[in-house]
């Protein structure tokens, strides 16, 4: 911890990956816990809790198939940067939907198409993330920024439920009584949550990924760490 600790903090992406991954599960908690309170509060009709969900795991699925290609060829960066901007579209859709069931749908699954490259290249850029640190310090801190960016990540859930907890709160949500019974207010944060926060957050996501400008420098950093490795 001695060593690997001052590394880490003069690692400028270690930061950002951080970040990344706070925000991402603010987010994706926030979305996931919303969607079982629009489901029965403003559509009325629980059942459609798993239709909603697989909406969009099946796309995040699908896409995560060609994402080593997509990566190969544009790098790492650019493809969460797309997968972004597809999150906020689709956010921005269920915003604009309301109660339509058909362009929710459409707006989820657009959100799951841009969810996938995210989730996978979060993870992917952290090696990444490590190798910089390395090259840039010379000293290696694989087990301390996977421990940081693993405690980004639980603080991004914790964080994502309670913010999604405060939106109610602050609509007027009332705990127990019935979707009929609750005011216009709860209802509209409830939508609100479901659909342009996540729109918010993925503007915030795209940024930090914008600035994680490390593709363009990783071929050279990983050749200069064989050379390296192969020297000692």
């Amino acid at each position: 911890m001695k060593e690997a600790l001052p590394g880490v903090l003069r690692n400028k992406y270690f930061y950002l990956q951080a970040l990344t991954f706070l925000f991402l599960f603010v987010y994706t908690v926030g979305a996931g816990m919303s969607t079982a309170y629009f489901c029965n509060v403003v559509l009325m009709n629980p059942n459609l809790i798993g239709l909603l969900s697989a909406c969009q795991t099946i796309p995040a699925m699908i896409v995560n198939f060609i994402n080593p290609t997509l990566v190969g060829r544009f790098g790492k960066r650019k493809v969460m940067m797309a997968g972004a901007v597809l999150m906020m579209l689709g956010s921005c859709v269920i915003g604009l939907a309301d109660t339509n069931l058909t362009m929710i749908m459409i707006g989820i699954i657009i959100r799951g198409f841009g969810m996938g490259p995210i989730s996978s290249g979060v993870f992917a850029m952290t090696a990444d993330v490590v190798d910089y640190g390395e090259w840039k310090t010379g000293i290696r801190s694989e087990g301390l920024v996977n421990s940081c960016t693993s405690f980004g990540m639980k603080v991004g859930i914790g964080l994502g439920s309670a913010v999604g907890a405060g939106i109610l709160a602050m609509g007027g949500y009332l705990e127990g009584s019935a979707p009929m019974d609750q005011p216009a207010s709860a209802i509209a944060s409830i939508k609100f949550a479901f659909g342009y926060f996540g729109a918010i957050m993925s503007i915030i996501v795209l940024a930090l990924i914008f600035l994680m400008n490390i593709d363009k420098d990783i071929k050279q950093i990983q050749a200069d760490l064989e050379k390296k490795h192969a020297n000692s």
